[in-house]
């Protein structure tokens, strides 16, 4: 694993802190991190930060099918976590149960 997956991780897991996104969490995979919600006892996926080069990321969001939709968004991990809790925060928030 990349030096640089992992400082994104830890970027964005602070990040989900500071916005108050305690009900979200994160996991590696692969060149891949996944942020995920519990939902009816079962992992929901909300977004996907997928290395594209040494500090690239390109953003993914779950769409409410089910379906993996990429966004144009592409960029150091700094500003796809800035990305994604502001233009995307909607795919953040707490779903009602």
């Amino acid at each position: 694993m990349s030096l640089a997956l992992c400082k994104a991780h830890q970027l964005i897991d602070q990040k989900l802190q500071e916005h108050a996104c305690t009900h979200l969490h994160t996991r590696l995979e692969g060149d891949s991190l996944y942020i995920y919600s519990i939902e009816h006892d079962e992992e929901a996926y909300r977004a996907a930060l997928t290395m594209c080069d040494t500090n690239e990321f390109a953003l993914s969001l779950m769409d409410p099918k089910g379906r993996w939709q990429p966004t144009e968004y592409r960029g150091e991990i700094t500003e796809i976590a800035a990305a994604l809790t502001s233009t995307f925060a909607f795919a953040l928030i707490r779903w009602q149960s």
